[in-house]
């Protein structure tokens, strides 16, 4: 018993949580700048998400700003991800909109850890190519 309390504290420490996803800092993951409306990078993004797998769990937005977190995978247990995407308005130029994409997986290690940099960029490579296509 004793064993098995220790064993999973040991796992939640290791864990990502959609709070800590709320919690990290604005302009956390991998970033991209794109030349469109904000509706549409949204709508970008939120297709991507949904094309890999993630649903959207929270949003929150403004005009300026707007923010989601999905997950991938079992909500409870240690496989899957959790997603954070954060768009906000270019700093000079209103037709440009500044994306963030991270990546957690719910059980982290250095093998996820490289495996969640990857799905970032490719993430953000999906979301040009979106855009891309008229």
């Amino acid at each position: 018993m004793r064993t098995s309390l220790i064993l999973a504290l040991v796992l939640v420490a290791g864990c990502a949580t959609k709070s800590e996803m709320r919690m990290l800092p604005s302009d956390a993951g991998t970033k991209a700048v794109y030349r469109s409306s904000p509706d549409r990078v949204r709508l970008a993004c939120m297709d991507t998400a949904g094309e890999l797998g993630f649903k959207v769990k929270e949003q929150t937005g403004t005009d300026a700003e707007h923010t989601f977190i999905a997950s991938q995978g079992l909500s409870s247990g240690s496989s899957g991800r959790y997603l954070r995407v954060r768009l906000s308005r270019g700093d000079g130029d209103p037709g440009e909109m500044k994306v963030f994409v991270v990546v957690r997986s719910k059980v982290e290690s250095k093998e996820t850890a490289h495996t969640d940099g990857l799905m970032e960029k490719d993430f953000q490579q999906r979301v040009a190519k979106r855009l891309e296509a008229k």
